[in-house]
C-alpha cells in the first residue's frame, strides 16, 4: 500500500478548522487613529494597560469608547471564587444527607466544610 500524503501548502484545498472564527466585516477594527502623548503620559497609559492586563491599544480603545475600562477578572480571584462555588455544592449535598439521615451523621463534615469555606471567603473579601 502506498500511503503518501502531499504536504499541506498554503494553497491546498484543505482548510484549517481550529482557532478563533473570523469577525464579521462591521466588527473588524480597520481604521487607525494616531494619538500623541508626552513621555510621562505614554508611561501612564502603558502602566494602566499593564495593570488591567491589556494591550495599550485595547486600553485606549475602551477608555475612548466607554470612558472606563472593564478589566478582566484576576485568575487568582477566579480560582478562589470557583473553590467557594464548589464548596457550596458540597454544602448542598451535606444538607441533603442531613435531611435524609439526620444532622448527627454529617455534623463533622459540616464543621470541616464551614471552616474551609470561611477561609476561602476571607480571601475573596480581600479581593473585593
Amino acid at each position: 500500500m502506498n500511503n503518501t500524503q502531499e504536504p499541506q501548502t498554503p494553497n491546498s484545498s484543505r482548510k484549517h478548522k481550529g482557532g478563533r472564527p473570523p469577525l464579521a466585516e462591521e466588527q473588524k477594527r480597520t481604521v487607525c487613529k494616531k494619538a500623541y502623548f508626552t513621555i510621562e503620559e505614554a508611561k501612564c497609559v502603558e502602566l494602566a494597560a499593564d495593570e488591567n492586563r491589556m494591550s495599550d491599544s485595547e486600553y485606549m480603545n475602551q477608555m475612548t469608547m466607554n470612558g472606563y475600562v472593564k478589566a478582566p477578572i484576576d485568575p487568582d480571584f477566579a480560582k478562589d471564587f470557583r473553590a467557594a462555588a464548589n464548596m457550596a455544592g458540597n454544602l448542598n449535598q451535606l444538607a441533603y444527607q442531613a435531611n435524609k439521615a439526620g444532622f448527627s451523621s454529617v455534623a463533622k463534615d459540616m464543621l470541616d466544610l464551614r471552616s474551609r469555606l470561611h477561609g476561602v471567603l476571607d480571601i475573596i473579601y480581600r479581593w473585593i
